[in-house]
């Protein structure tokens, strides 16, 4: 047998995507023949690859295991060439991977960072269920914010939008909804995210790639996927494996102080951290 390829082994770190928007393939160059590992993307975001390959009379362009962050859509993109060490001799490559969602090596969570409430200024806000809520915040530092349909949402934190949804009007009291609701997934400076949820079928008003600024409008609310009522999550997240993993964040209050939000009190935003209205 001339070349043996095995994929071992394809995990994906996408939230609301059932499967890996990101292929990678191989294939061999016909001139030199090079085995050429290419990755291939169909969607819009934001998107971390680590390839790894174990390999016999091949050696790679590059060290191992291969770590490249690419903005989706893409077409086949070179990620890895292996060149051949004995022409006519044979080889084999066997190889692994993971996707992740957002920059996954740049992650530092600031610690101080203070959030805006992620409304407008001067509008009260009701936490109805904070941090390790007993609804369906049980294993998450998150918050739902009293909202009606339609209110405008706000960030919370300078960043870059990665990924949302909108196309969605469907809700339901139970898990098997979370996959319709409407969200804005905006990637920080400390490669933490701010992830707001149950937005309004059409109701985004940033596209994938904006950067934008704490305070910016970003979309407006509604009660779409997992919800009981009109209200918006809010968390912020690191990467965590397969999945995300909220982290506690704290808010600036009415009087200036920053605090973490508690179920049940009501806040209003300052104009920005620091400063009282």
């Amino acid at each position: 047998m001339r070349y043996l390829i095995f994929p071992l082994l394809l995990l994906t770190h996408m939230h609301l995507h059932a499967q890996s928007p990101v292929v990678i393939q191989w294939t061999e160059d016909p001139t030199t023949g090079d085995v050429v590992y290419t990755a291939a993307c169909d969607l819009a975001g934001l998107f971390s690859i680590e390839l790894d390959v174990q390999v016999r009379n091949l050696v790679a362009d590059q060290p191992l295991p291969v770590r490249i962050v690419l903005w989706g859509p893409f077409e086949p993109t070179e990620i890895l060439r292996l060149n051949q060490k004995r022409q006519g001799q044979g080889y084999s490559s066997r190889f692994s991977y993971t996707i992740s969602q957002g920059d996954i090596w740049n992650v530092h969570p600031d610690a101080d960072q203070i959030y805006w409430l992620p409304v407008e200024p001067g509008r009260p806000v009701r936490i109805n269920q904070g941090f390790k809520g007993a609804t369906s915040h049980r294993n998450d530092y998150a918050i739902d914010l009293d909202m009606p349909v339609g209110t405008p949402v706000t960030a919370a934190r300078a960043g870059r939008v990665i990924d949302l949804k909108e196309d969605s009007d469907r809700h339901c009291n139970a898990p098997r909804c979370m996959k319709y609701g409407n969200f804005v997934l905006i990637q920080h400076e400390d490669g933490t995210f701010g992830n707001y949820v149950h937005l309004q079928q059409g109701g985004v008003d940033v596209e994938i790639g904006d950067l934008v600024e704490a305070g910016q409008r970003i979309g407006r609310s509604g009660n779409t996927g997992y919800t009981s009522g009109p209200h918006l999550h809010f968390d912020v997240s690191v990467p965590n494996g397969l999945n995300r993993r909220t982290i506690p964040f704290q808010i600036m209050d009415a009087s200036g102080k920053p605090v973490r939000p508690r179920e049940g009190q009501v806040y209003t935003r300052t104009s920005h951290p620091g400063q009282i209205d």
